[in-house]
């Protein structure tokens, strides 16, 4: 899809948005980069990342949201490789819709996928993991349907390290932080 088709996508959807100034439902595209999650081939440890959230949000303290994210080459251009999350948290803060800035702190699990394969297609590696995350979000109006929304997180993969009945979750030594800003849309 074209630029200028996803521009018109974008404000179809703005224009369709109700006026409300207590908005709790928050639909978050972003694009940002990751950190801190160890040096891929290339020696660069940071990756463009995008995906989007989205967030119910009330007038009290408690939310809830959905993030999701993918970012290619993650491990790397030496072949096929990305990351991708599918992650529900809960919301703390936020609260007061429609008075202007909203903090947040947010913490939940989900999916963390990995995905590497060479060039030659001599090994194929695809994994599904268990996954946290937490970290904090802004929100600023701009208007009364849209803003700007950033965020900080923090993803940590998860294993079940019993290979017995029972399950015993121990941290894995895949992990990185997230920064990223975009549209926020409120519905």
């Amino acid at each position: 899809m074209k630029l200028g088709m996803k521009a018109a996508v974008v404000a179809f959807f703005v224009g369709l948005t109700p006026v409300a100034s207590d908005a709790g439902v928050i639909l978050a595209p972003f694009a940002g980069k990751t950190f801190g999650g160890g040096r891929d081939a290339a020696g660069d440890d940071s990756h463009f990342v995008y995906g989007g959230t989205l967030t119910l949000l009330g007038d009290g303290l408690f939310g809830f949201e959905v993030d999701g994210q993918y970012a290619p080459n993650y491990f790397g251009d030496f072949g096929d490789s990305n990351v991708a999350s599918l992650m529900g948290s809960l919301t703390l803060g936020g609260g007061g819709g429609g008075t202007g800035v909203r903090f947040y702190a947010n913490a939940g699990a989900g999916l963390l996928r990995t995905h590497v394969a060479d060039r030659q297609g001599f090994f194929d590696t695809d994994r599904n993991s268990f996954g946290i995350t937490a970290g904090g979000s802004v929100i600023v109006p701009l208007g009364s349907t849209f803003g700007l929304k950033g965020d900080v997180r923090y993803f940590r993969g998860l294993v079940d390290s019993d290979s017995g009945g029972s399950i015993d979750l121990d941290l894995t030594g895949f992990h990185f932080w997230r920064a990223s800003a975009g549209l926020a849309l409120r519905f």
